[in-house]
C-alpha cells in the first residue's frame, strides 16, 4: 500500500494513483435525490436511453 499524500506534499504536475469506486444503482439514485437532480438520466435505464444514453449515468 502507497504512503498516504497529503495535499502539501503534492505539487502541480505530479502524478497521483489511480483510485477506483463501485458504485451502486442505489448509492447513485440516493445521491441524485440528495443533489435534486431526480432525472431519468440519473435514475433509470430505460429513462436515460430514452434522452439518447446506454443507460443511467453516474
Amino acid at each position: 500500500m502507497s504512503p498516504r499524500l497529503r495535499f502539501d506534499d503534492v505539487q502541480e504536475g505530479d502524478e497521483l494513483p489511480q483510485r477506483e469506486f463501485v458504485l451502486s444503482k442505489t448509492q447513485v439514485r440516493e445521491y441524485a435525490r440528495a443533489g435534486g437532480l431526480w432525472t431519468p438520466r440519473f435514475t433509470d435505464d430505460e429513462g436515460a436511453r430514452q434522452e439518447g444514453l446506454p443507460g443511467m449515468i453516474t
